[in-house]
């Protein structure tokens, strides 16, 4: 199926969007040989690819079991919106001295992608994409390279915690561009008073929801007892 010049970024960029349109879901097992048969290629492109994604965090590999499509549930999300929120609060702290008019111009752009998002499944790779580069841009404005890592060191589960928000809130990449317009709204007015209770906000709705769906889980699990 695939020429050999453009092989690997083609069986990865297959795998990627069977994962995020939901051809494959949370939990299923991604075979190497028969993935390899599918698209007429050796196992070797496949299983380079499957790394790739583990490091993304769509794909868990096992040792003796293989390789699967991550799964998130409520609760670890939740828990994940809540640092990522401090800790995106703690880096506008930081940006104050250092955001400028080039950084606002920068979000803009960003936002106006987003706007051309649709509720298909082909637009959740772009969105995933859009929302790692507004946030990862606001993290670098605070210029500490601590925060900066240790930020980043969490994107590797931002596609499964994507896939776990079209799993469990139903939503669509078209809610995006009202999302983030807020974040840069307060930057525009310059009212740093609120620039971090927006952001810190922005992130701690979601895991509110998400909380709540933890919480009506766990009921519905004792009830079944």
């Amino acid at each position: 199926m695939f020429n050999d010049i453009s092989r690997p970024d083609k069986v990865l960029s297959h795998l990627r969007q069977a994962i995020l349109t939901g051809r494959f879901k949370p939990g299923d097992r991604l075979i190497e040989q028969e993935i390899a048969e599918e698209i007429a290629t050796s196992r070797g492109p496949v299983r380079d690819a499957l790394r790739h994604l583990e490091q993304e965090g769509l794909v868990q590999i096992y040792r003796n079991r293989g390789a699967m499509v991550s799964t998130l549930g409520p609760r670890q999300a939740f828990e994940f919106y809540l640092v990522r929120g401090h800790l995106e609060g703690l880096a506008v702290r930081l940006a104050r001295d250092y955001f400028t008019d080039a950084d606002l111009r920068y979000l803009d752009s960003l936002v106006a992608n987003m706007r051309r998002l649709r509720d298909h499944e082909a637009d959740w790779l772009p969105a995933i994409e859009l929302d790692l580069a507004f946030h990862r841009h606001i993290v670098s404005c605070s210029h500490n390279q601590a925060l900066i890592e240790i930020y980043g060191a969490m994107d590797a589960k931002v596609g499964a915690l994507f896939m776990t928000v079209k799993q469990h809130l139903a939503r669509s990449p078209t809610v995006m561009p009202g999302l983030h317009q807020r974040v840069v709204d307060v930057f525009r007015a310059g009212d740093w008073w609120r620039v971090e209770a927006v952001v810190v906000d922005h992130w701690h709705e979601t895991a509110a929801n998400f909380r709540h769906v933890d919480v009506h889980a766990e009921a519905e699990a004792e009830d079944d007892e």
